[in-house]
């Protein structure tokens, strides 16, 4: 911490700007090379180094705001409108997302309306209407590389290689509150997202 504090105060503007831009764009830090990480912080601090080396005067500091702004609108907008762009000139159809887990269940604009689980052992679990959950403890789900939780309003097991019908469940309860119930990521089968675009 030290040798940070003795580098010149415009390379720790820049070094600010550019690490509080990075924190809006990437919040999962273990998985990105330190090579990327870098690189990140340097292109969002950029800005910063041009103000700061351009104009004399204290309040050139000022915009180590940038890299957050930056970082924002590249979350909230930027990274989904270049890969719709990328998507509609048929150059990629990746969607920068991660894996098919990550994307089914980090997607910002879509409304999760029905999901089903189907386990190893064959047993099924739906949550018929997600959005009848959304004012609950844990709206309408949640989920993390590890598994998903949801409100599971129906299941049905498989007997002898066919299912049965489906038996509805007593989520809410006006003593003991509403279950949630996690599946780990390891013993899902198949998961099944149903969404509306909002």
């Amino acid at each position: 911490m030290n040798s940070y504090l003795q580098l010149p105060l415009q390379v720790q503007a820049v070094l600010v700007s550019g690490y509080l831009g990075y924190f809006f764009i990437n919040r999962n830090h273990n998985k990105l090379k330190l090579m990327d990480i870098w690189l990140t912080i340097l292109i969002l601090g950029l800005p910063t180094a041009l103000i700061v080396q351009s104009f004399v005067s204290k309040w050139a500091y000022a915009s180590v705001l940038i890299g957050p702004v930056l970082g924002a609108l590249w979350s909230w907008g930027g990274r989904s409108n270049l890969h719709r762009l990328l998507r509609w000139s048929d150059v990629s159809y990746e969607t920068g997302e991660g894996d098919a887990w990550k994307t089914l269940t980090a997607r910002k604009n879509a409304r999760v309306t029905q999901i089903t689980v189907t386990v190893k052992d064959g047993s099924k679990y739906l949550c018929d209407n997600a959005h009848a959950f959304v004012h609950n403890t844990f709206a309408p789900y949640v989920k993390d590389e590890d598994g998903i939780a949801f409100y599971v309003t129906h299941y049905c097991k498989k007997i002898n290689g066919e299912y049965g019908d489906w038996i509805a469940t007593n989520v809410s309860d006006d003593v003991w509150g509403d279950e949630i119930t996690y599946f780990p990521r390891a013993n899902i089968e198949l998961l099944e997202i149903r969404c509306k675009t909002v």
